[in-house]
């Protein structure tokens, strides 16, 4: 527990050289190992990224009931996610390392003045029975923002039951951005009084599912009373 965003930072250097295994700032969990985690907190603190390209914020691997993230803050994000959650699973659906489950997000940010391009601020992958709450991803107007969504579900692994209540997506402002976008693998998530602000693109978007024959919607997903405003 840090003493706010403005107050607890942890910066990457410039020099930083981005690896498969050195690829966020802050990692909990293995994202190799079929070991859960429950029960970790953190809150009040920023991360970072000072523009090092490819560089993430916060990675989260197989974390479980009673973890909680709140008012945490990541920045200087460059062509990668701020904050990515499960395990990617090269596009089969299911996670190489262990899935989260029962986690909140509770207003957390991504927000970055880099530039972005075909990648997303939040990756939610491999993350079940969860909720986002009061959640944003912010771009920049004065950044190059293209094929860059501000949230997506399922993108490589299952993805089940996750809720984004009162979550924002802006200033994703140049072309070909989505705000929300519910991939293949994402199955019962919804998103409820979201705002979309300044998104030149789709503001939300139902991938079709490889898995269900390649035309349908995901199962069951949904976006309720979502509020666009100024959107392109």
């Amino acid at each position: 527990s840090g003493c706010g965003t403005g107050g607890s930072i942890i910066k990457a250097s410039a020099g930083w050289t981005v690896t498969t295994t050195d690829s966020a700032l802050l990692v909990m969990g293995n994202r190799a190992s079929t070991t859960v985690v429950s029960s970790q907190c953190l809150r009040n603190i920023r991360l970072d990224c000072n523009g090092v390209s490819t560089l993430s914020g916060l990675e989260v691997y197989g974390l479980r009931d009673g973890s909680t993230f709140e008012n945490v803050y990541v920045t200087g994000n460059s062509n990668a996610p701020g904050i990515i959650t499960g395990m990617a699973g090269g596009g089969t659906g299911s996670a190489s390392g262990k899935m989260c489950e029962g986690v909140q997000f509770l207003n957390c940010h991504v927000q970055t003045n880099e530039d972005m391009a075909s990648t997303e601020f939040w990756r939610l992958d491999g993350i079940f029975e969860s909720q986002l709450i009061g959640c944003k991803a912010f771009g920049s107007s004065g950044a190059t923002i293209t094929d860059t969504n501000g949230f997506i579900l399922g993108k490589s692994a299952q993805t089940r039951g996750v809720m984004l209540l009162g979550c924002s997506a802006a200033n994703l402002t140049t072309s070909n951005n989505v705000g929300i976008r519910y991939a293949e693998w994402s199955r019962e998530c919804w998103d409820q009084f979201t705002l979309l602000e300044q998104v030149k693109g789709s503001g939300v978007y139902f991938h079709g599912s490889t898995a269900d024959g390649g035309t349908l919607c995901p199962a069951n997903c949904r976006s309720i009373n979502a509020r666009p405003y100024n959107n392109n």
